[in-house]
């Protein structure tokens, strides 16, 4: 990817805005002739920086740019807030890489709008299907995104509040699914309580040896043991949500195929369905015998209009359990790739700005060698969580991108091809020619890791 900058004189910007296109012609005879040279250059997806000759008031993305039709298209242009500087070459069009500053400083613009862009699709999602899981390879941040959803919609939109602080806010719930989890963790069910009464008992004589050789063992005073209906976490989350309806509350579950979905919802199917929310969505749950009167649930259980329901999933994990059509029907299901939230992730978690480049370039470098891997593909990409604790490994000895290949990337790669054919050869190209085309299909995964230019220049 390249990112030009383009001086536009006297001519409106909101024209080009709303016309996405840029008329070559406007400009004079010396001035076209100057674009016209750069023009075959410029490639679909390239950024573009817009403004006078020492500023920059809008950046966009490029559609195409045509020599013979006299124009560049734009996919989308934005007007910024605050306009910054770039250097004055004494060019009309020109590509930025000898202006890093407003090189990266328009790339960091772009991605962020286009990340808050996704951002606001994803909340529409939600607002309309209310169930939305989010799925996708290893390490690629759902669970982070499920919190910036959960933190957005709440009234507390700071992409870098920690998760702990979160998990304090009292709408949002959280909880993890696992083998072990079952309807009286998430709905409700019997638990075991002492009894505030104490009873005597008088413990039976026993014999030792011999029957007739007794022996009291006196009286003690125990607690007596009962039990009692409580509500599961999502039960009593729902409790919570009818004390504010206005206010919007969600419930993430993190790691919803780890366990039995049938045996954790139950009846649960019919409530949660976006198109039976409220009071018209009752159901009696199995205990609800034993609801007391006066209870707000007496009547039966359902869930509130205001609860949104976000859950992470892993599709790739061996061992656990599969999502039947009965749960798959009632959420509405969007696959998060790695560059979704890579940025967020890679900023968030690295503070060393080249360093954060390097890291972000060798992992898309590698995700492009996974997806040409015909044994494995998209599926198996590598998230920016692998990459997020990168400097951490300063305090070890060596090269730190060595150290993270060598205690994360390799066995997470030698996981996912366990029992396939030629896997030295494919991780680390033993036996293979030399090669340093991360785009080259014959290309190893420690090559493609160990490799640190855009792929997006790569493929130019």
């Amino acid at each position: 990817m390249s990112v030009w900058k383009i001086r536009i004189y006297e001519l409106p910007l909101e024209n080009i805005r709303l016309t996405k296109c840029l008329d070559i012609n406007w400009y004079s005879d010396d001035k076209r002739s100057i674009i016209h040279e750069q023009i075959n250059k410029v490639k679909h997806g390239d950024y573009i920086a817009i403004g006078g000759s020492r500023t920059v008031q809008a950046v966009g993305i490029i559609d195409n740019a045509s020599h013979e039709d006299s124009e560049i298209r734009f996919i989308n242009i934005w007007k910024i807030d605050n306009e910054f500087k770039a250097a004055d070459n004494g060019k009309v069009f020109y590509n930025l890489e000898n202006d890093p500053d407003a090189q990266n400083k328009t790339i960091e613009i772009v991605n962020h709008i286009l990340q808050e862009a996704r951002m606001e699709e994803t909340f529409k999602l939600l607002e309309k299907c209310m169930n939305l899981v989010l799925t996708g390879a290893p390490g690629t941040g759902k669970t982070f995104l499920a919190w910036q959803i959960a933190s957005a919609m709440t009234g507390d939109p700071n992409p870098m509040i920690e998760e702990n602080e979160l998990k304090k806010h009292p709408h949002i719930g959280f909880c993890q699914f696992h083998p072990s989890m079952d309807y009286t963790d998430f709905v409700e069910g019997l638990r075991p309580m002492t009894l505030d009464k104490e009873v005597e008992q008088s413990k039976v004589e026993q014999s030792e040896t011999d029957k007739e050789a007794k022996q009291s063992k006196g009286d003690k005073k125990t607690k007596q043991i009962g039990f009692e209906l409580r509500d599961g976490i999502f039960k009593e989350f729902c409790r919570n949500a009818l004390k504010e309806p206005k206010k919007t509350f969600i419930f993430i579950i993190d790691e919803i195929n780890r366990g039995d979905i049938s045996k954790i919802f139950g009846e649960l199917f019919f409530a949660i369905d976006p198109g039976y929310r409220g009071i018209k969505g009752r159901i009696n749950t199995q205990y609800s015998n034993l609801i007391e009167e006066g209870d707000v649930f007496k009547e039966g259980f359902y869930v509130p209009e205001n609860v949104y329901i976000i859950g992470t999933l892993n599709d790739i994990d061996r061992g656990v359990e599969s999502m039947d059509f009965a749960i798959r029907r009632r959420f509405t299901w969007k696959e998060i790739t790695p560059e979704y939230t890579q940025d967020d992730i890679l900023k968030k978690k690295i503070t060393d700005n080249g360093l954060r480049k390097r890291a972000k370039n060798r992992m898309n470098n590698l995700n492009i060698a996974i997806c040409k891997d015909k044994e494995l593909g998209s599926a198996f990409q590598i998230g920016a969580a692998y990459f997020a604790n990168l400097e951490d490994y300063r305090e070890l000895a060596g090269d730190i991108f060595t150290k993270l290949w060598t205690y994360r990337i390799e066995p997470l790669l030698r996981e996912y091809m366990r029992g396939q054919d030629n896997v030295e050869k494919r991780i680390t190209g033993k036996d293979e020619p030399k090669n340093t085309d991360p785009n080259s299909d014959s290309n190893n995964y420690l090559s493609a890791f160990n490799t640190e230019t855009d792929p997006q220049q790569n493929q130019q």
